[in-house]
């Protein structure tokens, strides 16, 4: 096995994380075919087509980034589209990590290449019918298209995201003159318009969702209570219902059992909070603003939110956000109240409440106005986070201030329903150190994808963005590089990003927190709030776990680590030479398996072969080694040698050792050789 051997930096802080090496190759050159505007996507879809559709493939996506552009998408269900003829296990792996699909192929071809698992698990999957061939031209555009020249069919999860894409691609298809006609759905699309299990942005369905659907295809009848907001649902919708009664006349029970009818399915439709129905049909047009004392407990605000609620008759799932006074953006339980309740924390400045006060004629106390500058928090923060975000449309209060030992609550109304994206207000950062995995994409945890595809910035070694495949960060995520040696100021550059409320990630290989960026996040961390005597602290970080390298080799050949197993990183950069020969005749004399991080690199020679040597005194020199380079990668090389065997010239820093213990055994398979370490189980001898 050939390995070549790499420079050793001489910058205190220069060591590959996690063991796999700042990659040497050139600076990340991916080109997104669409520039997509979505500000948080859920994922990315891929238009998959045979060479003779390449041209209507390009020309849809165009369509596509076209029709966001003009709409201002800005929403946080939207997609990343990109344009690529993959392979099949290319495709396979699109397929796995949660990426859309879009077939401009047979159907065939399609449910041959794809691991199909789970309706509840397996990725969106559309195939666009018609228009195959490249001279195949779609209709004329006009004002009344004269056929169906496209058909867009859903073979797969529509219910968690393909009845958006389909109606995103048929949008785009129809600005072009195409006239478009989707198929497949479910009972609720047909009787009611929309499809309940994707319900539209910034609407929640709760309730028995799959016994409701299940009624409406043997032909149930439904009443609804409550009426549309803002356009939503489709007139199809009341048209068809059995009984449709307004939220004030239930308010008033003036519901007759006659008028709803039995046998039918009972759906509420709007925020107030109801129990008897089958189904609630919820937009999210309330915001709820608080106001609380330094140290205020979570459960202190949790307990006068939920008495508002009720107070309202209301339910917590209509809160599109909460939203307070700058001043309150580090306290503690107003940010573990959002987490708890999972919604979005915006803050306004104190002038800004001030004016919205004076604006709505809303009154404080003078003590209040006193302490934070402004006479109304609560109500005034409830009003600001619908009204500005209603494009200057105020928004009503719900609720006037409510208010405890502790805190002050209000509820306001917006106009229409809000995504989290077009709320107001300035928020906290979030920062998410993200282990990237030792290699490609199929070894990077889900989490760690959402993260990527969330990322507004993300901020790395500039090797690390080679290791991302296309679709997966946003189109619009800004990348910043740097070279190698630059660790701190990685950190510094993300934490600034984040502290401006961007949702910043920072890559890391392997896992961050082995050998990796993590701890040197927190230094800086702890160094800056130190200086600025713990103010502006209000950064949430979040460490999103990756596959370690030594996991990622263990992997490869067996489970040689199933027993007691350390790692020791032998970069004697930032660790005295004598600490690190300390440790390996620890490990050694314990009998401990040993992963080693870090072997050597050009400039570094000494400490790989001593290491050996201590081994060497410790152990039978059969005992079994591992030997991974680029684990995860393209050019993998894995192999497994003996202490007595093993030749220390060819190791780089590219390269991970896992040394066996007494316990570690050799299996020679058909399909190669596999490690196992003992931890004592019995066998019964076999019948075989």
């Amino acid at each position: 096995m050939k390995m070549a051997n790499n420079k050793d930096s001489r910058n205190a802080d220069s060591q590959p994380e996690d063991s796999q090496p700042e990659d040497s190759r050139a600076e990340d050159s991916r080109a997104v075919d669409s520039k997509s505007m979505a500000s948080s996507s859920v994922g990315s879809a891929v238009l998959f087509y045979a060479p003779s559709t390449e041209s209507r493939a390009k020309n849809i996506l165009s369509l596509l980034a076209e029709r966001k552009k003009a709409c201002g998408d800005l929403r946080e269900d939207g997609w990343i589209f990109s344009c690529q003829p993959l392979s099949k296990d290319a495709l396979a792996q699109a397929f796995v990590r949660g990426s859309a699909i879009i077939g401009l192929c047979s159907v065939a071809i399609l449910l041959r290449s794809l691991p199909i698992s789970h309706k509840h698990r397996d990725s969106p999957l559309l195939c666009l019918a018609g228009s195959f061939a490249e001279n195949d031209q779609p209709a004329a555009a006009s004002d009344q298209p004269s056929c169906i020249s496209c058909y867009i069919v859903s073979l797969l999860g529509w219910h968690h995201g393909g009845a958006r894409l389909a109606r995103e691609l048929s949008a785009a298809l129809a600005t072009a003159g195409e006239e478009v006609r989707i198929i497949g759905g479910s009972a609720s699309e047909e009787r009611w318009g929309f499809a309940l299990e994707d319900a539209p942005r910034g609407w929640l369905v709760e309730g028995a969702i799959d016994k409701t659907l299940k009624s409406l295809a043997r032909g149930v009848g439904y009443s609804v209570v409550g009426e549309a907001c803002a356009g939503f649902p489709p007139q199809k919708f009341f048209a068809n219902a059995r009984a449709v009664i307004s939220s004030k006349e239930a308010r008033g029970n003036k519901i007759s059992s006659d008028k709803i009818g039995d046998s039918v399915i009972r759906v509420a439709l709007g925020y107030h909070a109801r129990g008897d129905e089958d189904i609630q049909i919820i937009p999210r047009r309330l915001s709820l603003g608080i106001g609380c004392i330094r140290g205020a407990r979570v459960e202190d605000i949790s307990s006068l939110v939920e008495s508002c609620l009720d107070e309202a008759g209301v339910t917590r799932s209509a809160l599109c956000g909460v939203a307070s006074v700058l001043l309150k953006c580090d306290e503690r339980g107003l940010l573990q109240f959002a987490k708890t309740w999972d919604l979005p924390l915006r803050f306004f400045s104190a002038s800004h409440l001030q004016a919205m006060s004076v604006r709505r004629g809303l009154t404080g106390v003078e003590e209040v106005e006193r302490a934070v500058g402004t006479p109304s928090v609560a109500e005034a923060a409830a009003l600001s986070l619908v009204s500005v975000a209603s494009d200057g449309m105020d928004g009503e209060l719900l609720l006037s201030k409510r208010k405890s030992s502790f805190a002050t609550c209000a509820l306001a109304m917006g106009d229409r329903v809000f995504a989290t994206s077009e709320l107001a207000g300035e928020k906290n950062g979030c920062l998410k150190l993200l282990g990237l995995g030792p290699g490609g994409a199929m070894l990077r945890t889900a989490q760690a994808e959402l993260a990527l595809r969330e990322a507004d910035v993300v901020v790395g070694y500039s090797g690390y963005f080679s290791l991302l495949e296309q679709g997966e960060t946003r189109a619009d995520a800004e990348f910043i590089r740097y070279p190698i040696g630059e660790e701190e100021a990685r950190c510094r550059a993300a934490i600034a990003c984040a502290r401006r409320g961007q949702n910043t990630v920072l890559l890391g290989s392997g896992d961050t927190g082995v050998y990796g960026l993590a701890t040197l996040l927190w230094q800086v961390l702890a160094q800056e709030d130190s200086e600025n005597n713990a103010k502006n602290n209000a950064l949430e970080v979040l460490h999103v776990a990756g596959i370690s390298a030594m996991h990622a080799l263990a992997a490869r050949v067996g489970a040689p680590l199933a027993d007691d197993f350390c790692a020791i990183s032998l970069s004697d950069v930032m660790t005295k030479e004598e600490q690190i020969l300390k440790r390996i005749a620890c490990a050694a004399s314990g009998d401990f398996v040993l992963a080693l991080y870090n072997p050597q690199s050009e400039t570094r020679r000494k400490l790989l072969p001593r290491a050996f040597e201590i081994m060497r005194a410790h152990r039978a020199l059969e005992t079994p080694i591992a030997v991974g380079r680029l684990v995860g990668r393209k050019d993998e090389e894995v192999h497994i040698s003996t202490l007595g065997e093993f030749q220390c010239e060819a190791v780089d820093m590219h390269t991970i050792l896992i040394v066996g213990n007494s316990q570690t055994q050799l299996y020679c398979s058909p399909y190669g050789k596999r490690l196992y370490t003992h931890r004592g189980y019995r066998l019964a001898h076999s019948k075989s």
